[in-house]
């Protein structure tokens, strides 16, 4: 894959296992939406368009500055996914056959914090609901920034989050996870390197810290390590993956997981989005 600036923009020239219409769309991210031809968002207070236009994925506005020292680790650009794909379909059948679907598919590095706050809201909550509120939560707590869509804002930080009132965020959507958000905004704020310090820990560690976070349960820590510390043997447990391990594998969720060992949380997002489409 080459790498160059173009227009304002950098240009990933033959990004063969890239798509963002599949990674903007498992369940890992909430603030990419389709505009047009390509999908918009904001990461680590950025504005992003990301087009896919044949084999070839261009960003913009990037320079190369920024691609290096931001969007790579983003995007994962560093992992052979082609490679990553073939070693969990090797020994099944059924997910060789889901594949093909899966094809441009990439797990995010995305920043801690904003996970955390992201996947407590999304707890028994649909992803339309979501992502309206995480906007409504930037637009009154997030730094206004400029993007080419017109105007956009970066994610809260814990200090903001913290500052606002429960009255407040209920008023934005947040029902019943005002509380949760608030109190969870308090606890990082407080201690700047609470969340620095679970990447370092083994898997069950790192759940058992996220879960002291009010509005954390297990399925919640595992997207947040999955989606954001690295932690690519969690598996995060929903009811598409649920039903995946019972009706597709005739097994349990811990019993599926521990097939793909490291591997497995990206084994878990192709079941996921294979599942939510009919492909599995």
């Amino acid at each position: 894959m080459r790498v160059y600036e173009k227009s304002g923009g950098v240009v990933l020239e033959d990004a063969a296992w890239f798509d963002p219409a599949i990674i903007f769309d498992c369940g890992q991210c909430f603030r990419f939406v389709p505009k047009g031809d390509a999908f918009c968002g904001v990461a680590f207070g950025r504005a992003l368009s990301v087009k896919k236009d044949g084999e070839d994925v261009h960003l913009f506005p990037c320079t190369m500055g920024e691609f290096e020292s931001i969007w790579r680790r983003y995007f994962d650009f560093d992992r052979d996914y082609e490679a990553l794909c073939a070693s969990v379909c090797e020994n099944d059948a059924r997910l060789k056959e889901a594949a093909p679907c899966c094809k441009g598919l990439r797990i995010l590095r995305q920043e801690p914090f904003e996970t955390l706050i992201s996947f407590i809201i999304s707890a028994n909550n649909n992803i339309a609901r979501i992502r309206s509120v995480i906007e409504k939560l930037c637009a009154a707590y997030g730094e206004k920034i400029e993007a080419p869509w017109g105007d956009a804002y970066a994610f809260p930080t814990a200090e903001a989050l913290a500052s606002a009132s429960v009255e407040e965020l209920r008023a934005l959507g947040l029902g019943y996870r005002d509380q949760y958000v608030k109190k969870t905004a308090m606890a990082v704020a407080s201690d700047p390197q609470i969340l620095s310090q679970i990447p370092t820990m083994d898997l069950d560690a790192a759940r058992k810290a996220l879960c002291q976070f009010h509005g954390v349960g297990n399925k919640v820590a595992d997207c947040i390590l999955l989606f954001s510390m690295d932690k690519t043997a969690a598996f995060p447990k929903d009811v598409w993956i649920r039903r995946v391990a019972q009706e597709v594998y005739g097994c349990d969720c811990d019993t599926l997981a521990a097939r793909y060992g490291d591997a497995a949380g990206f084994a878990q997002q192709m079941m996921f989005y294979s599942a939510r489409w009919k492909k599995f």
